[in-house]
């Protein structure tokens, strides 16, 4: 999440007046842009229909961070997990520690072949 809207979630969060859904117009949906077409997404059911208020501004950001980190890349996450357990599943990965798995996925140029050949 890029720092502009951790910084914004973290305002709504310390906002004390009482005018915050006039001054935030939030609802529980989210905008994106996807092949320059732009969507709005609910958050929750209905979300179009609530209006981010002092008493469930905390589930809003919950929920929006939630989609931001899960929700929104699972799909993707579905195929590489499918792909990478295709060509790496099984008994191939009983042999790795979960920092080796992380440079091999993340890339590391620092391998030790002679290491990972015993």
């Amino acid at each position: 999440m890029c720092p502009f809207f951790t910084r914004s979630l973290q305002h709504l969060l310390d906002y004390t007046e009482d005018d915050l859904v006039d001054t935030f117009c939030l609802n529980f949906t989210v905008t994106e842009e996807n092949f320059g077409a732009t969507e709005v997404l609910e958050l929750v059911p209905n979300g179009e229909e609530i209006n981010v208020t002092k008493s469930n501004r905390q589930d809003f950001v919950q929920t929006y961070v939630d989609y931001v980190f899960n929700r929104s890349v699972f799909p993707l996450f579905e195929s590489f997990f499918a792909g990478f357990h295709k060509v790496c599943g099984g008994k191939v990965l009983e042999l790795f520690q979960p920092n080796e798995l992380q440079a091999m996925v993340i890339g590391n140029t620092n391998y030790d072949w002679k290491e990972l050949e015993k």
